[in-house]
């Protein structure tokens, strides 16, 4: 029984350790997408703040958007940006084939980023720009 009580006890340590970390975000339910095929539509996105912007591969193989500006206190929710393979740096992701990546942010303002395509013209590698304008009721 001791030793009964001892996991439940580890276990609930290890849940309240590992939600600690998640945002505590109010969201406003909006769903923006952003598709990536041969170009990035649109290339301006308008969101409140807190609406979820999400950016939708269906190109093949991976692409990768980098935001050229820092994002990291502005984001109030994140799926798929920094980990791993982007060393922890919440303003990149990578996204495969016909994945999704989203995230949030909390802060009005316009917020530059860059989505990079492999190609297989000169160079490799197409960029293509875009903008997300996060207003306090989208405007």
């Amino acid at each position: 029984m001791r030793l009964m009580t001892s996991f439940i006890v580890a276990g609930l340590i290890c849940t309240v350790a590992a939600c600690s970390s998640v945002p505590k975000v109010t969201r406003t339910g909006e769903l923006k997408d952003i598709k990536i095929a041969q170009h990035v539509e649109p290339t301006e996105r308008t969101a409140a703040v807190g609406d979820e912007v999400r950016w939708i591969n269906r190109r093949t193989g991976t692409v990768r958007i980098v935001f050229l500006d820092p994002i990291e206190s502005a984001v109030s929710c994140n799926n798929g940006f920094g980990g791993l393979s982007n060393m922890y740096k919440s303003n990149r992701a990578s996204i495969d084939e016909n994945e999704t990546v989203s995230l949030c942010l909390n802060r009005p303002g316009s917020y530059r980023y860059t989505v990079r395509m492999d190609s297989s013209g000169p160079g490799g590698e197409i960029n293509e720009s875009g903008v997300l304008k996060i207003g306090p009721t989208g405007s």
